[in-house]
């Protein structure tokens, strides 16, 4: 049975966000320290997965995509994706470690630089949850809660690390309360990987 206090810690996280919904109140670059940053992280299931948004029918492939880490090491990346036109691609779901960018967003790709460029957003909001010694059922409750109170998804777990995707108009204050519930009762850091620039100023692709 689990104890009273963390059910009501779970309990009030859960209610977060439809407290906080839709308020306009500024929004701060969340500071974290990543806990884990393995060079290589691969998409979770991806053949299982349903398309986010556009043609079902649309070939789907994996693209590679290298970039520097903080520490100066190469990071590498397998980004699923699907075809638009031309050599446009739609992200299937939001990358563990690519900054700027999150499910539903249309990119071009550079196969010679294995890089990508932004061509249009989709109108997500990605975030990337850190955490060490989490309970399995605290992980369970956050990602139920994610999809249930803000229509978010689940798009890449590893050890250490979980992906989430929220729609933006859901609003960000609205999203940074919901994930700092989590902060105040468990070992847990967080931030959005694509609402600031690499200066810290918020890109107000939103607006």
């Amino acid at each position: 049975m689990l104890a009273t206090s963390t059910l009501l810690e779970l309990a009030e996280a859960t209610t977060t966000l439809r407290t906080f919904a839709l308020k306009e109140r500024p929004v701060t670059s969340v500071h974290r320290t990543a806990v884990v940053s393995p060079p290589v992280c691969h998409v979770l299931n991806a053949e299982a997965a349903e398309p986010r948004m556009g043609d079902t029918t649309s070939a789907r492939r994996a693209i590679e995509v290298v970039f520097q880490g903080v520490d100066g090491r190469e990071v590498r990346e397998n980004l699923l994706v699907e075809s638009v036109d031309g050599d446009r691609l739609r992200l299937v779901f939001t990358p563990g470690f690519v900054q700027g960018v999150a499910a539903g967003d249309v990119v071009t790709y550079d196969e010679s630089s294995h890089t990508i460029s932004l061509v249009e957003r989709g109108g997500n909001v990605a975030v990337q949850f850190f955490y060490r010694d989490v309970p399995d059922f605290v992980l369970t409750h956050i990602a139920e809660q994610v999809s249930l109170v803000a229509g978010g998804t689940v798009d890449g777990e590893l050890d250490g690390l979980r992906v989430f995707t929220f729609p933006a108009t859901v609003g960000l204050r609205s999203i940074e309360d919901f994930m700092n519930s989590f902060v105040e009762a468990y070992r847990i850091e967080w931030t959005f990987a694509n609402v600031f620039d690499e200066n810290g100023q918020p890109l107000n692709w939103w607006k």
